[in-house]
């Protein structure tokens, strides 16, 4: 039972860590896209 429960806290936390993870790559692109414009 107590894995289980693990399990299920794991891959959210793998799921928040991703999300989290691309809006950083998309933050920067957009940086990167002021610079060029710029």
């Amino acid at each position: 039972m107590y894995y289980l429960l693990f399990y299920i806290l794991y891959i959210h936390y793998l799921e928040y860590k991703k999300s989290f993870i691309v809006n950083n790559i998309k933050n920067v692109c957009k940086l990167n896209d002021t610079i060029v414009r710029e």
